[in-house]
């Protein structure tokens, strides 16, 4: 399987339907908030692709989207966040604790803005940075995880 993360769209919507277009096989769009309406608008362009997203801090109107998600890729454990409720923007190790108690593999997270990416023995943290620059892209290859953030 193969997975495109985006974060912090901001209205963004066609950059994310280029990288869509870019990037070959994508089974999952993994979102990591402020999602806005953006993700309305891609759900409506790409209706046979699953989805997974939180809520960010600039996601007032999503009533019945989680600040956090946990979920399956591939047989990886994957936590969701967009980061703003673990102040990821001065420490992103308390994120990395919270990850590990929650048994992840991966941890996603965006809010920051800025790219980051870092294997920690046991958890992949990933911070696609705002789709403005960049997106990434998570497979699982031989029950290994492997991720890349890629330039616009």
């Amino acid at each position: 399987m193969k997975a495109i993360i985006f974060s912090d769209s901001h209205g963004r919507t066609g950059d994310m339907i280029e990288a869509l277009e870019r990037e070959k096989n994508i089974d999952l769009v993994i979102f990591a908030g402020d999602v806005h309406s953006d993700i309305e608008e891609l759900m409506e362009v790409y209706p046979h692709k699953e989805f997974e997203f939180v809520k960010g801090n600039n996601d007032f109107w999503l009533n019945n989207v989680p600040n956090d998600r946990v979920f399956d890729f591939d047989g990886k454990k994957i936590f969701l966040t967009h980061g703003h409720m673990y102040g990821v923007k001065t420490n992103p190790y308390n994120l990395l604790k919270k990850g590990r108690e929650m048994g992840a593999d991966v941890i996603i997270f965006g809010h920051t803005h800025s790219r980051f990416m870092e294997n920690f023995g046991d958890v992949v943290m990933i911070n696609p940075g705002a789709v403005r620059s960049s997106y990434g892209i998570l497979e699982v290859k031989k029950g290994e995880v492997c991720a890349e953030i890629k330039s616009m």
